[in-house]
């Protein structure tokens, strides 16, 4: 059976508690630690090829292999065009505080558009709110109120006679969009 010693410590600095540590102790951890791991790794093993068998006695019972990502070629898709029923724009407007714009999985730059008036998304599906510029920083259900999130926004504008002539106060360069162009 093994024996335990007890580590007496004089001086309580972190050197001498790393000095004094048995290099018999540090062995014991290491082994320690290496049969924790092995153990770890022989139980997902085991519990994988369980269900490996599991799912092979699914596929002999029902004829249908669900192991395999290939027969899905063999279900047909409908001929009916789906994306009639999607709407984009659905909580946009009311106070809804969600933004169409596309993001990447993941995002967190949402392009959108921001308007004049209260819309705490800083969009809504309303040809009379004018556009004061584009933005990225808009969350989709927290309401992402105007002036938010340090918003900087980018609006395009003409500027045939020169950087002098261009609008670029807020009021100056808000547009508004083309009726049903969202």
């Amino acid at each position: 059976m093994l024996k335990l010693t007890p580590l007496i410590v004089k001086n309580d600095s972190f050197d001498s508690i790393k000095t004094r540590i048995r290099p018999l102790t540090r062995s014991r951890l290491l082994v320690g630690v290496t049969c924790f791991c092995i153990g770890a790794l022989y139980i997902r093993w085991k519990l994988s090829s369980e269900l490996r068998a599991e799912t092979e006695k699914l596929n002999e019972a029902s004829g249908l292999d669900f192991g395999s990502a290939t027969r899905a070629r063999d279900f047909p898709l409908p001929n009916k065009d789906l994306t009639r029923y999607v709407r984009p724009l659905i909580g946009t407007s009311n106070d809804g505080n969600v933004c169409p714009g596309a993001s990447v999985p993941f995002g967190m730059v949402k392009i959108n558009p921001d308007i004049k008036g209260v819309s705490p998304p800083g969009y809504k599906a309303d040809v009379q709110q004018p556009i004061r510029g584009f933005s990225m920083m808009h969350d989709s259900g927290t309401g992402g109120v105007l002036g938010s999130y340090g918003n900087f926004e980018i609006m395009p504008v003409l500027c045939p006679d020169g950087f002098n002539s261009c609008p670029t106060w807020n009021t100056g360069r808000t547009k508004y969009r083309v009726p049903g162009s969202d």
